[in-house]
């Protein structure tokens, strides 16, 4: 193992490889400032992270919430360096550690920036939309394509993945160029998502593999990343496993932290709860998790009972001892990227806790009306949005084009007026994919091209968009007061 090969200063331009001239330190702090400037991590602050975006700045929304994870996955990478600290050297470690944190960090606060409106309901929705409409769209765009292309658009086009569209957003859309270190680190799933979804019971890198990590729109460029740093075919970046813990802890306490801030459960129901999902009654006395619960009863009515002090924080600490183990435990499974399970999933008496959290917030918490309405509001606003946009995605190749060039076009007034409205950045990144198609094709397979990111453009615009800002395009378009 050497991580020298894995955390370099490298940067891909669609050619050439290059390194950064002033170090990996230096490189490492470019990124960050790119990441912390850029449009798509502002715009977490209006998505919600599961209640309706209020005033009450004690809820969560997504930007607060990937500061909570940037912040413990600094805990569990300081915790493993230190762990490996003796074998520094022989790891390719020595000078390596700020690069670790601040990968780790950076890898953190982006890892939801991909996510639509309205969260994984708002996956749902352009999934399921897509799965009903692309392959009449293509048809209608495309009548004199055949062969194995139209399939493979499909397959890519009908699953939306929120991890997959972080890739997007940070090589093509907002075009960060990070170190290729930078963007192996949010690449959690490592399937394309017009590859076969694997099956559990065969597949050893299944839980690597079950969802899409990227489109073909960013495959050449996450083929080139893995031939830079090694990776094999599947396999994922080790430091996406700290990552990837660092959700897992954070995002269920915090939901029921906001569930307890808005008085919709108590601590004491929690409690009860969490006993009655871990078949712990008050006569196990040596367990640890039955053990840690009596601590939270004894002190629950006290005066200086705090939910942080008190339950978050030993939790947190115990989960992140558990996840450091985990690592150091499979070390080379995690160096090589074929561990094919969470660092919190090893079935010990906090995990199971974490488990059970995230049960009770399933079943207590995502299901109050408040949040199911969220959802509903969600699903008709992205539905809207893409009924609206389903002429611009028909047309033919030749009169899209012209009405991209501002060309007016009779019976094309809507479409026209919506393109007027996509961002620039995103019209950008589509005549640039349509630069770059391969010129060998025939001239119908350049069109069917062309028409997949043309779909690729609606949906990053509409999947851009924060939860206020849908519901009120929705609003606009369709005339709703």
């Amino acid at each position: 193992m050497d991580y020298r090969k894995k955390i370099t200063s490298f940067r891909y331009s669609g050619t050439t490889f290059f390194a950064d001239q002033n170090g990996l330190d230096e490189a490492c702090e470019s990124n960050r400032g790119r990441i912390l400037n850029s449009a798509a991590l502002r715009r977490l602050q209006q998505k919600t992270q599961v209640f309706p975006l209020e005033t009450n700045a004690a809820v969560r929304s997504r930007l607060t919430h990937s500061l909570e994870v940037m912040q413990t996955g600094r805990y569990i990478a300081r915790s493993i360096l230190k762990a490996l600290r003796p074998n520094a050297k022989e790891l390719g470690l020595e000078n390596l550690e700020n690069a670790f944190v601040s990968t780790v960090e950076m890898a953190c606060l982006l890892h939801d920036v991909g996510n639509p409106p309205f969260g994984h309901f708002g996956e749902e929705a352009i999934g399921q939309w897509m799965q009903t409409h692309a392959s009449t769209l293509l048809e209608k765009a495309n009548p004199q394509v055949a062969g194995k292309w139209p399939q493979v658009i499909l397959d890519d086009l009908t699953i939306y993945e929120g991890n997959a569209q972080a890739i997007r957003i940070v090589k093509t859309l907002q075009r960060l160029n990070l170190t290729l270190s930078q963007v192996a680190s949010i690449l959690k799933y490592t399937r394309g998502a017009w590859q076969t979804a694997p099956e559990p019971l065969t597949d050893p890198l299944y839980q690597l593999r079950k969802k899409p990590g990227y489109f073909l729109s960013e495959k050449p460029y996450i083929d080139a990343m893995h031939q830079h740093l090694g990776q094999g075919d599947g396999h994922r970046f080790p430091l996406v496993y700290i990552m990837e813990a660092a959700d897992d802890i954070s995002y269920c306490i915090a939901d029921i932290d906001d569930a307890i801030n808005k008085d919709l459960i108590s601590v004491a129901d929690l409690v009860g709860y969490l006993r009655q999902q871990l078949g712990l009654s008050q006569n196990v006395p040596h367990a640890r998790k039955a053990h840690f619960l009596t601590t939270i009863e004894d002190k629950i009515n006290s005066k200086d009972f705090n939910f942080g002090v008190h339950f978050r924080t030993p939790l947190v600490n115990a989960l992140v001892k558990g996840a450091c183990q985990c690592y150091l435990d499979n070390h080379q499974a995690i160096y090589t990227g074929v561990f094919s399970r969470s660092l919190v999933e090893g079935g010990g008496d906090f995990d199971q806790i974490l488990a059970a959290l995230k049960q009770i917030a399933r079943q207590y918490v995502f299901t109050r009306k408040e949040v199911e309405t969220l959802e509903l509001k969600g699903m008709a606003a992205i539905g809207g949005l893409l009924d609206c946009h389903r002429g611009l995605m028909a047309m033919a190749h030749d009169d899209f084009q012209k009405i991209m060039t501002g060309t007016y076009i009779k019976g094309y007034g809507l479409e026209a007026r919506l393109v007027r409205r996509l961002p620039d950045k995103f019209k950008q990144a589509y005549l640039r994919h349509i630069q770059q198609i391969d010129h060998s094709l025939t001239p119908s397979e350049q069109n069917l091209w062309a028409w997949y990111y043309r779909i690729r453009l609606v949906l990053d615009h509409i999947s851009g968009m924060t939860d206020i800002f849908a519901l009120e395009e929705y609003q606009t378009i369709n005339a709703i007061n």
